[in-house]
């Protein structure tokens, strides 16, 4: 199982940053349902997988790949950063 992560601002007036994880199955399980009867709207049938659900839902999020370099980054970063 692969995981992701990607970042927010807290609110609309701060800097500062909320990292979200999220595994492949979180990711089908909230974004699935969504994405297919979209891509049924659009005509494109026949590119619904999994695999594409999770590739679209990545580049919406701008999510990389968790990894442990990735995570340390993170946390070792200083406030703001």
């Amino acid at each position: 199982m692969r995981y992701w992560i990607y970042c927010e601002p807290v609110s609309e007036t701060s800097d500062e940053a909320v990292y979200q994880i999220y595994s492949d199955r979180a990711i089908l399980d909230t974004y699935w349902d969504y994405w297919c009867s979209t891509m049924r709207a659009v005509g494109r049938e026949s590119q619904i997988s999994e695999n594409n659900c999770i590739t679209d839902w990545t580049a919406i999020h701008w999510a990389w790949p968790v990894d442990h370099e990735s995570l340390l980054k993170i946390i070792q970063a200083p406030k703001g950063e």
